[in-house]
């Protein structure tokens, strides 16, 4: 199913209006009429995928439960790297001890994980010039 709200030529919807965030009741309205009749489904997580707590504002790793701290789907090997490096502030290694909160999920052993060089070198979008990552 799909949904779109705009105009066909290119103009702005009104200050602040986005066709995703219009789109969205007409979405729910919808569903609520076509599954009035089906019991809830609860969701199941697909095989492989991990839920790892991430802050919405920066982007890094962060601790369960924290102000800011949502969770998102990641692919084996699309986790962000337990260490970021920022422009001006170096490496910063994510907190991760259990008095800082509960770490919903933690590194699997075996898995290899991007690490970021101290010196900024490397390749990769990630690791050159001390970008985000």
């Amino acid at each position: 199913m799909g949904v779109y709200v705009g105009y066909d030529n290119p103009k702005p919807m009104g200050r602040g209006r986005t066709g995703g965030e219009l789109a969205a009741p007409i979405v729910a309205d919808f569903m609520q009429l076509a599954l009035r009749d089906k019991a809830a489904t609860p969701f199941r997580v697909p095989r492989a995928i991990e839920l790892i707590p991430i802050d919405a504002k920066s982007g890094r790793r962060a601790i369960f439960g924290k102000e800011g701290v949502i969770l998102e789907a990641f692919k084996p090997g699309d986790e962000p790297p337990d260490a970021t490096k920022i422009i001006g502030e170096g490496t910063v290694a994510q907190a991760r001890a259990p008095e800082d909160g509960v770490v919903l999920v933690p590194q699997q052993g075996g898995v290899p994980t991007q690490q970021v060089p101290q010196d900024g070198g490397g390749g990769g979008l990630t690791q050159q010039g001390g970008g985000l990552y």
